[in-house]
Order: structure tokens, then sequence, then C-alpha cells
């Protein structure tokens, strides 16, 4: 059985990180990346074991479909 994941979701506008979330398990990190992905004038980025992840990335290792 490997580690868990230290999961990090990092709310971004404008390129400057304005809030910063550390969700405890992967359940977790896809609710709050799921809540957060859509809003206007923001970008929500994933990170895992402190490598940041692409949108097609976060999403495959969320397990959340292309489109929601």
């Amino acid at each position: 059985m490997t580690a868990p994941h230290a999961y990090e979701i990092r709310i971004m506008h404008m390129g400057a990180v304005v809030r910063t979330y550390h969700p405890q398990g992967r359940a977790a990190a896809r609710k709050l990346y799921r809540k957060n992905f859509d809003t206007p004038g923001q970008y929500t980025q994933l990170v895992v074991d402190g490598a940041p992840q692409s949108t097609a990335r976060a999403r495959r290792l969320l397990g959340l479909p292309r489109y929601v």
C-alpha cells in the first residue's frame, strides 16, 4: 500500500494565489475542486505532493469528467 498523498487546492485570480485549501484525502479534494472549478475570473489548481497539476491531469486524478 502506498502512502496517502498530500493534496492542496489553490484558488488563483490574475496569477496570484488568493486562497489555499489543504483537504484531507481524495474525496475532500474532489469536493473542493469541483465546488470552485467554474467560478468566473479565477483558476483552480490542484497540487499533489508539492507538484502542480494541469487541469486535465487534476480531473483524471480526482476522477472527474471532462465537462461538469
